[in-house]
Parts: structure tokens; sequence; C-alpha cells
């Protein structure tokens, strides 16, 4: 099933079984697809979907750093609530070994351990992570190969 029908069919169960939180949130990420439409001037892919979802994980996962370091307990919660919702629509991440055992494979083909080719690296290093795991985090996994 396709995820946004997976979505608008989850937004139903939702409204009936009475959980806001996931209601709220579904619909919310139907707008942000809609907003997508609008904005790339056709229906968006499998892909395109997937990547607003990530967005919006990635906006939840920023707002609860900050409202932690605010200590509004309230508002972590909410946010950790919208994202478990939302993650339920994205695909595994890698795992820190999976992303470790790319890099390692990437090497193994005979590319310079050099630090100074670090972004020529992380051109070739993304596509074959396949946007299963967070820049940031592969970027730090890499950083750390590198270094050793």
């Amino acid at each position: 099933m396709a995820i946004l029908e997976q979505v608008k069919d989850d937004l139903k169960k939702a409204m009936k079984s009475g959980d806001s939180v996931s209601r709220d949130t579904l619909r919310m990420m139907i707008s942000e697809v809609n907003n997508a439409k609008i904005s790339l001037g056709h229906d968006p892919s499998e892909e395109e979907i997937i990547s607003v979802f990530k967005k919006e994980s990635k906006k939840r996962r920023e707002a609860i750093v900050e409202f932690e370091k605010a200590n509004r307990d309230d508002l972590v919660e909410k946010e950790k609530n919208e994202l478990e919702v939302i993650l339920q629509f994205l695909p595994e991440e890698l795992s820190d070994e999976a992303i470790q055992s790319i890099i390692e494979e990437m090497f193994d083909s005979g590319l310079n351990r050099d630090m100074s080719e670090f972004g020529k690296i992380m051109k070739d290093l993304m596509p074959k992570i396949n946007g299963q795991a967070d820049g940031s985090r592969v970027s730090a996994i890499l950083k750390e190969f590198l270094s050793q």
C-alpha cells in the first residue's frame, strides 16, 4: 500500500478510536504532503513523500532537544508522541554497524583513506546509504573511520 494511502487509512482508524495525537499528526502530515505537491507542481513520488516525512521527523527531533533545554517536559512529550507516529511510515534506519560495513566496503575497493577527500567520499557514500540514515550520523561514523 502506498504511504499516503496508509496515512489516510491510519487517520480514519485514529479518528474512530479517538486517538487525538495520531489524528492531529496524520492530518498535519497529509497537509505537508499536499504542500509538497503544490511546490513540486505534480503528485509527489513515494521517495518525495518519504523525504517530507524525514524532514518532519527531523523537525521533531530538533524541537525535542530545544524543549529539553528549556525544561518544557509537556512539549517534549508532545513532540515525542508526534515523532513516534511519523516514524511508523519511514523505512528502518541503518545501524551504525551497517553504515560502518558500507564504508569499509567502499575502501576495500581501493578508495584512498585521506581526510582531505572527505567531501568526495561523502558524495560517493550517501547514494549507497540510500536515505536510510541521517547525513550527520554518516558523517560522524566516516570521520571516526578515517581517523583510525
